[in-house]
């Protein structure tokens, strides 16, 4: 219970767990994974990204898994196969399986014989070789007993979809993950996987699971949803307030998000440093305020600002974060168009899910100066929600800055040059943010040719560049942004 499984590989089956059972080895025919967190595993050569289970009866309940491969095989997340002994039944409840990829299956494959239930679940998103986008997320061997109910499939048509996606309580809609990017697959409020599932159906799975992988209450009632008190699907309970991190058509000047790095001109005269963010703007699900206070917004105290350190033998010490001198705020209304108020001004609706859109709180942080290049600063709100609900999960963001480094990868590079070129041509959109977030190298609010230019100054070092940007990296290793 409670555990992490984050960058294993395997040669062949399981990249983080391979569990073997049948007549031959009966000690090994149970396995069990609670409120667990499958990360980056990959089986290089075989089954199962992050879990293989042969011959074994198998419950995972309420697991993340993200970003996880079978580079040659199937299950990129989990892989559920039966030859010697077919009884056991394997069950996936309360579990959320997303941007995971195989050649079949890219969220699970389901082998022929046994019987596998998947519910509560959500699993959306996930990649394959598959003929449609439905077998990238759940891949079915003919000769399966398979039931998937009361979850959120992607391309699943509920009522009259094929076996076993059909079921009427299955939904096929958009789970509205936080910032789905970089893993963090905690919904919005507003989400239909909130009150959506069943709860027997997770005190069948494994005795009683009272919280989710976050410790929020498992059975939290959202009052914003209409019916009974309903447990969530998928493997987070909605119920605390949360950073929302990054929205479609928003620069990260209006939703930070983490694992930014801003890669545009540091200097106005090619000797000091005066470019750079000196505000970020964090966007909270709902009304926040400090802990324990009885305000209704939060004040400096609540964030705590600090550079990380470098994980070397001899680290050089990061210097002094900056200092949060004035907060601004607002709360984004409930309704449509344009909300007024300073920020909120410059927050519109998108109009296709309003219901998304409703009691956002905006939170400016004005900082005492830019921050500093070739550095992570993690910023970590400690809130609560206006009934004394602390945030929990989604609570921090991690923002560097490194002049030139466009594609992000935390170094400077040949490779930005071609990211530069493909975000101006239109050729790719961010996954996060907005075009000018990474090519309006001269911060001056639009894209244009001159950006080109600022870029090719600072990779060589010209003019008004303060050094020569090629070659550099961040001090410290890309943080793990979302636990």
């Amino acid at each position: 219970m409670d555990c992490s499984f984050v960058t294993n590989r395997a040669r062949d089956f399981g990249g983080a767990i391979y569990s073997k059972g049948g007549a031959s080895v009966p000690q090994f025919s149970e396995a069990a994974f609670v409120n667990c967190r499958f990360v980056n595993n990959n089986a290089t050569a075989g089954d199962g990204g992050a879990v293989h289970a042969d011959d074994v009866g198998l419950a995972i309940v309420g697991c993340e898994f993200t970003h996880n491969t079978a580079n040659a095989g199937r299950g990129g997340a989990v892989s559920i196969q039966c030859q010697l002994s077919c009884s056991r039944r394997a069950s996936v409840v309360n579990c959320t399986l997303s941007r995971n990829d195989a050649d079949d299956g890219g969220g699970i494959y389901i082998d022929t014989g046994g019987t596998t239930e998947v519910q509560n679940s959500i699993v959306w998103s996930n990649s394959g070789a598959g003929v449609d986008i439905l077998s990238d997320q759940i891949a079915v061997e003919t000769g399966s007993t398979v039931s998937v109910t009361n979850s959120c499939v992607q391309d699943n048509d509920p009522g009259i979809g094929p076996s076993p996606f059909g079921d009427p309580s299955n939904i096929d809609e958009e789970p509205s993950f936080i910032q789905l990017s970089v893993g963090n697959v905690r919904v919005l409020k507003g989400s239909p996987t909130i009150d959506a599932g069943v709860d027997a159906l997770l005190g069948d799975a494994h005795g009683t699971v009272a919280t989710d992988r976050d410790g929020t209450p498992r059975f939290f009632d959202d009052p914003d949803v209409g019916g009974a008190e309903s447990i969530d699907m998928g493997c987070y309970e909605t119920g605390h307030p949360t950073i929302v991190q990054s929205r479609e058509g928003f620069s990260f000047s209006k939703y930070a998000f983490s694992l930014y790095i801003d890669p545009r001109a540091e200097s106005t005269d090619g000797i000091n440093i005066d470019l750079g963010l000196d505000e970020i703007t964090l966007v909270f699900s709902e009304q926040v305020r400090d802990v324990g206070s009885t305000d209704d917004f939060p004040t400096p105290a609540a964030f705590t600002l600090s550079y990380l350190d470098d994980d070397s033998a001899q680290p050089p010490t990061p210097p002094a974060p900056p200092i949060i001198v004035s907060i601004s705020d607002c709360v984004v209304p409930l309704g449509s168009g344009s909300p007024p108020g300073d920020p909120c001004a410059a927050y519109t609706y998108p109009g296709a899910n309003p219901e998304y859109d409703g009691g956002f709180h905006v939170v400016v942080l004005h900082l005492d100066r830019q921050l500093a290049t070739n550095e992570w600063l993690s910023i970590f709100a400690k809130v609560e929600s206006l009934d004394g609900r602390r945030i929990n999960g989604s609570d921090r963001v991690f923002v560097g800055y490194l002049p030139a480094d466009v594609d992000q990868s935390g170094s400077v590079t040949p490779f930005d040059l071609l990211k530069f070129r493909q975000y101006v041509n239109g050729i790719i959109e961010p996954s996060d943010g907005a075009i000018e977030d990474f090519a309006d190298s001269d911060r001056s609010g639009v894209v244009d040719p001159f950006d080109l230019l600022r870029f090719r100054q600072l990779v060589n070092g010209v003019d008004p560049a303060t050094i020569e940007w090629t070659g550099q990296s961040m001090n410290a290793a890309t943080p793990n942004c979302c636990p």
